[in-house]
């Protein structure tokens, strides 16, 4: 199991969390602090990629604190529905006060494992959410951030540049600049502040142009190749993925026309044999007004949606 990070730096949530308790009695206890350790623990166990998933989805500033958080929604539903359970089962179904305890237990333990899976799923959706809105936002980010660079600025002033002077038009970005920006501010390399930028974003574009100025830090290589490639790269997937929806919008079409021919022929046909061989309670007008306002209306409503979420996968 990979090893939890605990504290990142310039980020809330992490260590200052844990710190609050200590501090004059403010904060959480000492002992709420170590379950909330254990349970982070326990998220990362069931999903490994959570640290990630959390950081890089906005939904939480740190792993820490969104375990906190987790940990004591859990708790209040956990106890709220096993009061309410037993209370129901005792003064509502009359029974046995051990009996209606029992289903209390059980309804408790039934609600935590619901939320708990939840809380491992939110990040996973929401990292995967926000990833598809990036991604035809990335030339947006990319050239707010190459322009600096091909002017000369450094790496780590390019970076706070655009996170102060692009905050409105890149809000989109918001998390990862926000990130690279407290960690070039506490000091860490400019190699290894994008690197962990790349880590966590869930656009992969934006995870590849990352990682090719995280490698340019390092090996001082040309910015303009990087962005040359960076960029091909993106536009590449971009035709590719144009490439697939119309294959898709292809096969529907063809599904479209071959139901529209068929539809007929098969009534046609039924109808035919309705007339030598009648089957009670199923007339050809029957047949007939089930396939013109049930059966074609479906149909085409249904290609129509799929042709929806092919095409609004493509977003430039």
């Amino acid at each position: 199991m990979p090893a939890v990070r605990l504290r990142l730096p310039g980020r809330r949530g992490g260590g200052a969390d844990r710190a609050a308790g200590g501090l004059g009695g403010w904060g959480p206890p000492a002992a709420w602090l170590r379950l909330t350790e254990w349970f982070m623990r326990v998220l990362v166990s069931l999903n490994q990629d959570i640290e990630r998933q959390v950081l890089g989805s906005g939904v939480s500033r740190s792993l820490y604190r969104y375990a906190s958080r987790s940990l004591l929604a859990l708790t209040l539903t956990a106890g709220l529905v096993g009061t309410l359970a037993s209370l129901f089962a005792a003064l509502v179904l009359h029974m046995p006060w051990a009996a209606a305890v029992v289903a209390g237990v059980l309804a408790s333990v039934s609600a935590s494992a619901a939320v708990l899976a939840a809380l491992i799923t939110l990040p996973r959706l929401a990292y995967s959410s926000r990833g598809a809105r990036l991604e035809p936002l990335f030339p947006l980010i990319a050239s707010a951030l190459v322009t600096r660079l091909l002017a000369g600025i450094n790496l780590s002033n390019a970076v706070l540049e655009v996170a102060e002077e692009e905050a409105g038009e890149l809000r989109e970005f918001r998390v990862e600049l926000e990130y690279l920006s407290s960690l070039l501010r506490a000091g860490v390399a400019p190699e290894r502040a994008f690197e962990e930028a790349a880590r966590i974003t869930p656009s992969t574009s934006l995870r590849s142009l990352f990682s090719a100025l995280a490698t340019a830090a390092k090996t001082g290589a040309g910015i303009e190749e990087i962005v040359d490639t960076v960029l091909r790269e993106y536009l590449f997937n971009v035709e590719t993925e144009i490439d697939r929806v119309s294959s898709s919008l292809g096969a529907y079409m063809e599904l479209f026309v071959a139901a529209s021919v068929m539809l007929p022929i098969a009534v046609g046909v039924v109808g035919l044999l309705l007339v030598f061989s009648p089957i009670p309670g199923l007339s050809f007008n029957t047949l007939l007004f089930v396939t013109t306002f049930i059966l074609v209306p479906m149909t085409a409503a249904g290609i129509m949606v799929l042709s929806d979420m092919a095409v609004s996968r493509i977003r430039l």
